[in-house]
């Protein structure tokens, strides 16, 4: 499905996991995997299409382009004023992630870095939790 008013795409993964991913204009599955990844299924995940990507239950996966320095960003709106407590953990998925560093960065109201880590290498993983009050 892809919206008209839009640059990006819905599309379902090819190999049946019901894994979905939004990608933009010139991106899929096979190409630069620049996008968005989402497994909604109760269980981890194993996408296999030329290497093998698991993906925790319900998580969110992101994926920079394969050959250009283009991040993958993903934003989070509350749906109402108030404050808001995050735990996140990032984890490289990919098999093919052996010699990868991945820079991470949390920021707030587009302006402050809450958080900025690294990982390198399959498996690696930091993670991050805000203050018990949450963020406004």
């Amino acid at each position: 499905m892809t919206r008209k008013s839009s640059i990006w795409s819905l599309n379902k993964d090819p190999k049946g996991t019901g894994m979905v991913a939004w990608f933009p204009e010139n991106a899929t599955w096979d190409t630069n995997w620049l996008g968005v990844y989402y497994n909604p299924n109760p269980t981890t995940t194993l996408l296999v299409y030329n290497s093998n990507m698991t993906y925790t239950a319900y998580g969110v996966g992101m994926h920079p382009h394969s050959s250009v320095a283009t991040p993958s960003v993903v934003r989070f709106t509350a749906p109402n004023d108030g404050s808001y407590a995050l735990s996140l953990t990032f984890t490289h998925v990919d098999d093919h992630a052996r010699n990868t560093r991945t820079g991470l960065y949390i920021i707030h109201d587009n302006l402050n870095t809450l958080w900025e880590g690294e990982i390198f290498g399959i498996g690696a993983s930091k993670s991050y939790n805000s203050l018990d009050c949450g963020l406004k």
